[in-house]
């Protein structure tokens, strides 16, 4: 209706005529009674119909004529039109809060039903930060999984379905947003919430002024957080832009975090989270920064963190000796998690290195305590046998701290338990005028 008119005058007034031809239909109409207009999805409106509405709202004070429009935050482009709009003395602009946990709750329900557990309905909002088209389409995508909502498992599939469901529209936003903001968009889900405007800027391949602008976009868009650091507003639209990364180019984007941390001296628990999901070099590299964030985890009191570090390690270690440091490190820290059936494994191979004497020690009485925590009488064995292959090279401290772990496995194995008279006469010989090992 709004294309160019063929009409003699003046470029332009074809168009201003149509514009006030709508108004006087609206009199007419609203001439028969009150008039409701209803716009929905109304930041998809091209630029002649934002016109039109802007036209009317500027005539209609006296008029009984209703003008709702349902928009999310327009895209920059559009910004000067929506603002005229919404500071028109006329207009009331309602700005509805997130939904609270029990309308979440509510709507979780009546679609899954009555059944639908707390956890579940907890999972749906904290996953969506109350957003009500995330919270339909992760409902939906629950729905037509077939799951049990009363299952306390559900809970979890909140979390894996909610991006997918959701991917499409963010996907969508950031289309628009132009490739700057969708590189800023991909940095920020890489380095996680609360990055650092000027590390995310370096990450996205943007210079401040571009990556400010970018920002600027995304926040406008409802895709991050209005804050000084950048954060997406809600975790579901973080897991969607990150899932939406090839495995290829995620992995790139993390090596390449990492190496931006790295400069900046980072805590190396916070570089090592960008390696654990990065591909391997072999070229030991990142062997120290990952062993130093593993004796961090530990430290605290997390040897699962560790384990994994130190797992990551081995993939960019290629000297044996060093190798067999990370092996027997990840070892002794796999007992603390309470598998020592896997340590043992590691240990094994530490022994099998060319490893210096030290490390020999220390993997061969870590054997002995995965045996003693897993009760496994053939694994005992075993410890007991490398215990032996190492006493004959080892210097008198590393003996005495073999011959101690001897002891404590064959009186606490059963099946070795005819082995301890020999093996504490043994020790007590070693252990004469050594101060602790003699008192033990």
């Amino acid at each position: 209706l709004l294309d160019p008119v063929d009409a003699p005058g003046p470029a332009g007034a074809g168009a201003f005529g149509v514009l006030h031809a709508l108004y006087w239909l609206t009199v007419n109409l609203a001439d028969r009674g009150p008039l409701l207009l209803s716009v929905d999805d109304a930041h998809w409106a091209d630029r002649s119909s934002v016109d039109v509405l802007a036209y009317l709202s500027r005539r209609l004070a006296h008029l009984p004529v209703l003008v709702v429009l349902a928009a999310r935050p327009g895209d920059p482009e559009d910004a000067a039109a929506w603002t005229e709009l919404a500071h028109d003395p006329a207009t009331v602009v309602v700005r509805p809060r997130p939904l609270s946990e029990p309308a979440v709750a509510a709507i979780v329900r009546a679609r899954l039903g009555a059944g639908a557990g707390d956890a579940l309905c907890a999972a749906c909002h904290r996953a969506t930060g109350g957003n009500p088209l995330y919270v339909r389409e992760l409902v939906g995508a629950l729905a037509a999984g077939g799951g049990d909502p009363a299952d306390p498992a559900a809970a979890d599939a909140a979390g894996a379905v909610g991006p997918a469901a959701v991917r499409r529209f963010v996907g969508h936003r950031l289309a628009r947003l132009g490739p700057e903001a969708a590189a800023l968009a991909e940095a920020v889900a890489v380095l996680g919430d609360d990055a650092d405007p000027a590390l995310a800027a370096r990450l996205a391949g943007l210079d401040p002024p571009a990556a400010a602008a970018a920002a600027d976009r995304l926040v406008h868009a409802d895709v991050l957080r209005p804050s000084r650091a950048l954060a997406f507003v809600h975790p579901i639209v973080r897991a969607a832009v990150a899932e939406d990364l090839p495995p290829s180019r995620r992995a790139d984007r993390h090596a390449a975090a990492a190496a931006l941390l790295a400069a900046r001296r980072a805590p190396p628990e916070r570089i090592a989270a960008h390696l654990l999901e990065s591909g391997p070099t072999g070229d030991g590299r990142w062997t120290g920064v990952l062993a130093a964030a593993a004796t961090a985890a530990a430290a605290r009191g997390d040897p699962g963190a560790a384990c994994a570090y130190l797992r990551r390690a081995l993939d960019d270690a290629p000297d044996p000796r060093r190798r067999a440091e990370l092996l027997t490190d990840l070892g002794r820290l796999t007992i603390a998690t309470g598998r020592p059936a896997d340590a043992a494994g590691d240990l094994h191979e530490a022994l099998r290195l060319d490893a210096a004497p030290a490390t020999r020690t220390a993997a061969a009485t870590w054997l002995a305590w995965a045996a003693i925590t897993s009760g496994d009488a053939p694994a005992a064995a075993a410890a007991l046998d490398a215990i032996d292959a190492e006493l004959p090279a080892a210097a008198p401290p590393a003996a005495l701290e073999l011959e101690a772990a001897a002891v404590d496995l064959v009186r606490l194995e059963p099946t070795l338990r005819h082995l301890a008279p020999d093996r504490v006469a043994r020790y007590a010989a070693r252990a004469a005028g050594d101060p602790r090992h003699e008192r033990l």
